[in-house]
C-alpha cells in the first residue's frame, strides 16, 4: 500500500503560531489556496481511499483532494490533532510566559510530560494505531490520509519504527505531502514534507 500523508492548509492560528489542538479552526485564504494546490499535485493518481480528520481545516483540505481524485472523504475523529489542554488558543510566546517549565519538559520529552489538561502522547499513539489497523483492512493500493502536524509526526514515527523521542525530528509544513510505502518486509519513507506544489504563486500571500 502507498500511504500518502497530507497536512491541512494554513489557518490564521498557524500564521500566529497559536496552538489549535482539537479546536475547530477553519482554513484562511492562503490555506484554501494551499489545499487546492495540494489537490492539484495529487490529481491523476489512482486514489482508492481518502480519509481525514473531522476537524474542518483538515476536512476542507481532504475535500479539495477528493474533488480532483473522484473520491468521497471518510471523516474520522481519531485523526484529530493532539489535545493541548490549557495551551489551546495560546501562542507559543504566551505558553512560554505562563507555562515555561511545562513547555520545556514537553519539548524535551513529550511522552512523559503532556500539556496540563491535554492528551498524553501514548493515548494519541493508540488512537492513530487503531486508524492504521482499520486502513490496513481496506482493499486499496493508494490511500490518502489528511491530518495535522502532531498527528502526522506520530504516524510517521510509528510507521518507521522510531522511538518516542523521534517525535520532534519531523518537519511537516502546511499542505505538505509525504509518502510511506507499506510493505510486509518493512515500510519505506519515499517522500517527506514536499511543498513543491506551493512554490508558484504563494508569494501573493507573503507580501
Amino acid at each position: 500500500m502507498k500511504l500518502i500523508l497530507v497536512r491541512h492548509g494554513e489557518t490564521d492560528w498557524n500564521k500566529e503560531r497559536r496552538y489549535q489542538g482539537q479546536l475547530d479552526v477553519p482554513l484562511n485564504a492562503r490555506g484554501r489556496w494551499q489545499a487546492e494546490h495540494a489537490a492539484g499535485a495529487l490529481a491523476g493518481l489512482p486514489v482508492d481511499y481518502l480519509i481525514s480528520s473531522d476537524l474542518q481545516r483538515a476536512l476542507a483540505t481532504a475535500e479539495a483532494i477528493g474533488s480532483v481524485c473522484g473520491r468521497g472523504v471518510t471523516a474520522d475523529p481519531r485523526l484529530r490533532e493532539m489535545s493541548y489542554g490549557k495551551w489551546e488558543g495560546l501562542t507559543v510566546d504566551e505558553i512560554k510566559e505562563h507555562y515555561d517549565g511545562e513547555y520545556r519538559h514537553w519539548r524535551t520529552d513529550p511522552a512523559t510530560y503532556p500539556p496540563e489538561g491535554g492528551e498524553g502522547l501514548a493515548a494519541a499513539v493508540r488512537r492513530v494505531e487503531h486508524v492504521l489497523q482499520d486502513v490496513a483492512q481496506v482493499e486499496a493500493e493508494t490511500v490518502v490520509l489528511v491530518s495535522h502536524g502532531g498527528t502526522l509526526r506520530i504516524l510517521l514515527r510509528y510507521l518507521l519504527g522510531l522511538p518516542p523521542d523521534a517525535y520532534w525530528q519531523f518537519k511537516i509544513e502546511n499542505a505538505s505531502i509525504s509518502t510511506v510505502q507499506i510493505s510486509a518486509v518493512g515500510n519505506r519513507l519515499v517522500r517527506m514534507n514536499d511543498t513543491g506544489h506551493l512554490l508558484s504563486g504563494d508569494r501573493q500571500f507573503t507580501k
